[in-house]
């Protein structure tokens, strides 16, 4: 049997601000969920869980936006078309809804470090080993290719490894600011650069291990 459910929240609409409302992913991008939204009304007040389920028995059995009784919605928008680029109030209302093609990020943020973010489960975990293991390859040749130079760059070799892997990394963190379902995280790019700078430290040891013999 597959269950159908309703979402329905309270919103706090702050006075003198630029509001904006995202469904189905945060404003920074990384808050994404998966599923279909059929439809979305807003009300003045709060409902009753009665009201509630008379509304999602009624969208159950026809998938179309109905209102009955007092508590109309101050505006309301259904996406059963499956197509176009906007849609109308289904509560009677001027007011079209604009449609885009596709998700942009409204709000980036770059580097961020959220506490909110650490968890201790499989995940999190792997998405950690990763971004150390995956640099450590990086690093190892890098600092083997310097190495090979003569002056500065073959003294310097570890350093100049490990600033290199930390703007390669700057970068890419800095790019998933704009991808959904991204995001970019400080401590990714802390990660990313410990794990270049063990992967130089190993070259440089077998390096100088080669010369003395």
């Amino acid at each position: 049997m597959k269950m159908k459910t309703v979402n329905c929240e309270t919103i706090s609409i702050p006075e003198g601000e630029r509001l904006m409302l995202t469904l189905g992913n945060s404003v920074h991008g990384n808050g994404f969920w998966k599923g279909d939204i059929y439809g979305v009304a807003l009300y003045g007040g709060e409902l009753d869980p009665e009201t509630i389920a008379g509304r999602f028995r009624d969208w159950s059995q026809d998938r179309a936006l109905s209102f009955s009784g007092d508590s109309r919605p101050l505006m309301a928008f259904s996406f059963n078309e499956g197509k176009g680029t906007e849609t109308k109030d289904a509560a009677g209302g001027v007011q079209k809804l604009g449609i885009p093609s596709r998700f942009v990020v409204p709000e980036k943020q770059y580097l961020s470090l959220r506490w909110g973010d650490f968890k201790a489960d499989r995940s999190f975990l792997f998405d950690i080993i990763i971004n150390f293991l995956g640099f450590i390859p990086l690093g190892f040749v890098i600092c083997a290719l310097f190495s090979q130079f003569g002056g500065i760059l073959q003294k310097r070799a570890v350093l100049f490894s490990v600033l290199f892997c930390f703007l390669t990394s700057l970068g890419i963190e800095v790019s998933q600011a704009w991808i959904p379902s991204r995001s970019s995280q400080a401590m990714d790019l802390a990660l990313n650069t410990t794990g270049a700078f063990i992967g130089a430290k190993i070259t440089k040891l077998k390096y100088l291990t080669g010369l003395k013999g």
